[in-house]
């Protein structure tokens, strides 16, 4: 199986930890950075061939919509971007240099600290079990 690359490890992961429905419209922070994303379905016209005289058809096409703010850091750097994606590479292939390094380490390192707290509280003992009483 191939190695996966720096963008498609951080879209599996996006996937996996954070895409759900219940993280969707939040604003998530980490560093100097906040972001909110939704999924969202948009109505598209498609041509159905080649040629000016083809028909088209209007088609459905998931998409993920995407908001990034953050404040200056070290005076350089004041990342926006707000719109609709195709996917997570998408969005981080919009952002350029530092901005785009910034961004997705800082990206990265929120994922992974969900998904080890969400392992974590997979492994704790059910809030069923009634604790054991001291004599």
């Amino acid at each position: 199986m191939a190695k996966l690359g720096i963008n498609q490890e951080l879209e599996v992961l996006f996937n996996r930890v954070l895409n759900k429905p219940e993280n969707e419209g939040k604003a998530h922070y980490f560093g100097a950075c906040a972001f909110t994303f939704r999924n969202v379905k948009k109505v598209v016209r498609v041509q159905d061939g080649p040629g000016i005289d083809c028909q088209y058809s209007i088609v459905e096409q998931d998409r993920l919509y995407f908001s990034i703010a953050s404040i200056p850091v070290e005076q350089r750097f004041w990342l926006t971007l707000d719109g609709d994606f195709k996917d997570l590479r998408d969005v981080i292939g919009r952002l350029y240099g530092e901005e785009k390094k910034m961004f997705r380490d800082g990206l990265t390192k929120y994922l992974r600290v969900l998904d080890l707290n969400e392992k974590l509280e997979s492994n704790l003992p059910s809030s069923s079990i009634k604790p054991i009483r001291k004599i």
